[in-house]
């Protein structure tokens, strides 16, 4: 009776008969069969602790801590340790601001440098140091000069979030730096030559509005864009959907062939493609105004089963911030939580 009820409740046994579909993939039975026995050990844990204890009682515990539905809380850290962007912007905000936790800036800011320290220079805990530096703000002062440094820092290490805002502040004269559209177009042209992505499509921007130094030459802008989506690169996907949808950067508004290779660039595993298609979807209304997002759900999941990332994150917000395509719900995310943190939507 207390090992059904175990099954029953245990969110691992769920996730040991989905490691069984998996089996069927050669590639990934070493690391299910890892899987598995840690399940089995779970579960032979949970029934040695009951019979020790004279009875279903310490079983029964065990059964309903696995089951357990995480907080909002709780599913933001978790989501943040797996490397989300969302969880990780939204628990620095979250400290600093004190909404879901104690209001405690000196800790955003901890969290903030710890993260660095671990190389995770990237992305959104990059924007916020820079942020925080040039603003003031989570447990920063203001210093622009440091922001300035640190930019540079990382410049040096051929970081593309480093990359993209050193061009801002040249062409704007933000982050510390100077106006100076020249210098601005000069370090883009030298950084696109050495492979940086981002400032390929701040050349793009350069020459498609004139910004940057660039005289406007929106032609070039979509010979460029055509040449990077040769090459698979997902900025420059993500630039033509743009222009085909808006008719910008030296294309017609065209938004059939906008949504036809958004499809056919998603299918290819193109994450911004991925990405743009499920915010497609999910603003697709039916003839009565409705919309179920059913749709963008069954993609999303699709693109999560062959392991993309970003349907991975789009879903992981949806359910703890109540995002479309899904709804807010605490117990599938707890479930889904468990699933990537053991690793079944791992390829």
């Amino acid at each position: 009776m207390y090992l059904n009820k175990y099954i029953e409740n245990n969110i691992l046994v769920i996730s040991f008969i989905e490691g069984i579909k998996i089996m069927k993939n050669k590639k990934s039975k070493l690391k299910v069969i890892r899987f598995l026995m840690l399940i089995l050990v779970s579960l032979s844990t949970a029934y040695a602790s009951s019979s020790s204890a004279g009875g279903g009682a310490a079983f029964e515990d065990a059964a309903e801590e696995a089951s357990h539905v995480l907080t909002q809380r709780q599913l933001i850290d978790g989501f943040a340790d797996l490397g989300h962007e969302w969880a990780l912007s939204l628990k620095i905000d979250w400290l600093a601001k004190g909404y879901g936790y104690d209001q405690n800036p000196e800790a955003a800011k901890q969290f903030i440098e710890d993260l660095s320290r671990r190389d995770n220079t990237d992305g959104v805990v990059t924007k916020c140091k820079i942020s925080a530096l040039c603003n003031g703000g989570y447990g920063y002062y203001r210093n622009p000069e440091a922001a300035k440094q640190f930019i540079e820092d990382l410049v040096g290490q051929q970081n593309d979030v480093a990359i993209n805002h050193k061009i801002l502040g040249l062409g704007y004269g933000m982050f510390g730096y100077d106006q100076n559209p020249d210098a601005a177009r000069d370090f883009t042209d030298q950084m696109a030559q050495q492979g940086s992505e981002v400032a390929a499509m701040k050349k793009i921007d350069g020459l498609t509005y004139g910004q940057f130094g660039y005289d406007r030459d929106p032609e070039a802008a979509k010979q460029l864009i055509e040449y990077l989506v040769g090459q698979q690169n997902d900025f420059a996907i993500g630039y033509k959907i743009d222009g085909l949808r808006h008719g910008q950067s030296g294309y017609d508004r065209d938004p059939e062939a906008a949504r036809d290779f958004t499809g056919q660039m998603a299918q290819q595993g193109s994450e911004v493609a991925i990405y743009r298609k499920i915010i497609a979807l999910s603003l697709t209304f039916c003839d009565d105004g409705t919309n179920t997002y059913e749709a963008a759900r069954d993609f999303t999941d699709h693109m999560i089963a062959r392991g993309s990332q970003v349907a991975k994150q789009k879903k992981a917000q949806s359910l703890v911030w109540g995002d479309s395509p899904y709804s807010v719900d605490l117990e599938a995310a707890t479930t889904f939580l468990k699933e990537q943190q053991f690793g079944l939507f791992l390829k």
